[in-house]
């Protein structure tokens, strides 16, 4: 029967298991905040890799002399409005 005490003091499966069960496994609430502050470092890292690869992609499309895809859509919208502005005109 002593043995069986100290198995349950130095954390046995079964006692670990009634110790969750009872929700006693303590530090559940610092484990939660740890890990929400990893996963806030880690997207802050992913958010500043993907800033430092569009920076990258701009400024080798900038050294080919190939437009970027918001220079295309700003292109574009000044040709529609000018193609707008002929068909008044043309009416």
């Amino acid at each position: 029967m002593a043995a069986s005490r100290k198995a349950a003091k130095k954390g046995s499966p079964r006692s670990t298991a009634k110790a969750k069960a009872a929700g006693r496994t303590g530090g559940s609430a610092r484990d939660a905040s740890a890990s929400a502050r990893v996963k806030q470092a880690w997207e802050r890292t992913l958010a500043g890799i993907a800033a430092a690869e569009t920076e990258l992609v701009e400024s080798a499309l900038a050294r080919f002399n190939i437009p970027t895809r918001r220079e295309i859509q700003e292109l574009t919208r000044k040709v529609d409005e000018l193609s707008r502005k002929i068909d008044r005109i043309a009416r």
